[in-house]
């Protein structure tokens, strides 16, 4: 095995290894910025199965017309899948494979790919066949997942309305269950903050182009 794949395999384990419960979604490197995009690109690993990843850009193209750049190879795990090979620079938003966990941030869609984020360190992208991957907008993906947390709960706190403006509720820091989104906002649960305040509470999800939270798909 070369020092490549070995090294590529550490990093692999350290990510995998992941207990549930902690988010595992990679800070981008001092002075990245990764675009907000447009959702979450949701991969159903399974044995024997192959991602493809394509670099340049793909509009215009068509599946089968191109070959790809790089591919993940998934191969039997515990419990049931586990990825056998992959590119040195992968590092997705979120990757736990015993739970079958595989997300990648979308930028682009087209009829036939979506755009990714492959290194959500360095924010290099890559193209994906759209039957591929699930495809869930950020408002649908920020209801399913099991709780957000704001990056700086201090400049982003859960505040009794969707508005600027509105009193304050909570600066503390918490998973927060999302109960609706509206625009720029989600709606939340707020039994996890503290005792004799609302139970439900207003957070800025996004700020324009910035993405304000963190995301935990574990209880």
């Amino acid at each position: 095995m070369s020092a490549l794949s070995r090294k590529m395999l550490v990093v692999l384990a350290v990510l995998v290894a992941t207990p549930p419960g902690v988010m595992t979604a990679q800070r981008p490197a001092a002075g990245v910025t990764l675009p907000i995009g447009l959702g979450i690109a949701q991969v159903s690993p399974v044995p024997g199965g192959t991602l493809r990843f394509y670099s340049g850009s793909m509009i215009g193209q068509k599946p089968g017309d191109v070959p790809a750049s790089d591919t993940v190879k998934f191969g039997p795990g515990l419990p049931s899948v586990d990825i056998a090979e992959a590119p040195p620079w992968l590092v997705p938003e979120h990757l736990k494979m015993d739970y079958e966990l595989f997300w990648l941030r979308v930028v682009t869609i087209t009829p036939d790919w979506l755009e990714v984020i492959g290194n959500s360190r360095t924010g290099d992208r890559k193209w994906i066949e759209r039957t591929a991957a699930e495809f869930v907008a950020w408002p649908e993906f920020l209801l399913r997942v099991n709780s957000i947390e704001a990056i700086d709960a201090v400049a982003t706190p859960v505040r009794a309305r969707p508005l600027d403006a509105s009193p304050i509720l909570s600066s503390a820091r918490a998973a927060l269950p999302v109960l609706a989104v509206q625009g720029e906002w989600a709606r939340v649960a707020t039994h996890d903050l503290a005792d004799r305040m609302p139970p439900e509470g207003w957070i800025r999800w996004r700020r324009g182009e910035t993405l304000l939270v963190r995301f935990n798909p574990f209880s």
